[in-house]
């Protein structure tokens, strides 16, 4: 099992910035708790309020695939039409 990296951009619909918001601040004391999970980081860009971004690290991909599947997760997922105007997940291979 190798280390990997995700950086996670999440850009609200207008007028929705703070509920999605609300809605991504939900899956951070979770998924802090999960195995497998080394950083879980929500960040606001300093340019557009309406863009968030998750930076994660954790211990192997089978571990970001199980989070995946957490109720947590899926929440967020079946909330996501309402709220996002876009997702896009990176996954990353630490190379040091």
């Amino acid at each position: 099992m190798s280390q990997i990296g995700v950086v996670a951009k999440i850009v609200a619909k207008p007028g929705k910035e703070e509920e999605t918001l609300n809605e991504l601040k939900l899956m951070i004391a979770p998924t802090r708790k999960e195995p497998g999970c080394i950083k879980y980081i929500l960040h606001r860009s300093a340019e557009n309020p309406a863009e968030y971004w998750f930076v994660e690290e954790w211990t192997s991909k089978a571990m970001l695939d199980d989070h995946m599947k957490t109720p947590h997760f899926l929440n967020l997922e079946k909330r996501a039409q309402e709220l996002t105007e876009s997702a896009e997940v990176v996954v990353l291979e630490p190379l040091n």
